[in-house]
């Protein structure tokens, strides 16, 4: 089995599997250093950190990357539009656009499944999307092994 669960449309277990789950992803996981590093090329090479731009993050959890991204590496903001359907993380989700990073943004709490469809008509098109600790439609057991 590849641990990809093929069920359309995908859905985590319960909100309780998907905390213990994204937790300690985060606790094992080395990639931040990894992306911080190929996000820090990219938006140098794409002069990101001079000229605004509109990004879709998929998977944005609480946006601690993105607030990262603002505020380590120079990424400058036109505005965002976030997908993170875990409830418990959408609410640190708004305090960090809204308040900590003061941007222009929409959080949607649905799924990015092949049902899903932009609730905002103010951007269709993006110059920038970061998709990343997107745990939904994995096995556990799969994806982490160690959990």
């Amino acid at each position: 089995s590849s641990g990809i669960n093929a069920e359309w449309p995908l859905r985590p277990g319960t909100e309780e599997e998907y905390a213990r789950v994204f937790s300690n992803f985060k606790d094992i996981s080395t990639e931040y250093d990894v992306m911080s590093r190929i996000a820090s090329t990219f938006i140098t090479e794409n002069k990101f950190n001079e000229n605004p731009v509109k990004m879709l993050s998929v998977g944005a959890g609480r946006g601690n990357f993105e607030l990262k991204m603002v505020r380590e590496l120079g990424l400058k903001i036109e505005y965002i539009y976030a997908v993170e359907p875990n409830a418990k993380h959408v609410s640190e989700l708004h305090s960090v656009m809204g308040g900590d990073l003061g941007l222009e943004y929409k959080v949607s709490s649905s799924f990015f499944d092949t049902e899903f469809q932009l609730e905002d008509s103010k951007c269709d098109m993006f110059d920038f999307i970061l998709f990343s600790h997107s745990l939904y439609g994995f096995d556990d057991s799969a994806l982490i092994p160690l959990l």
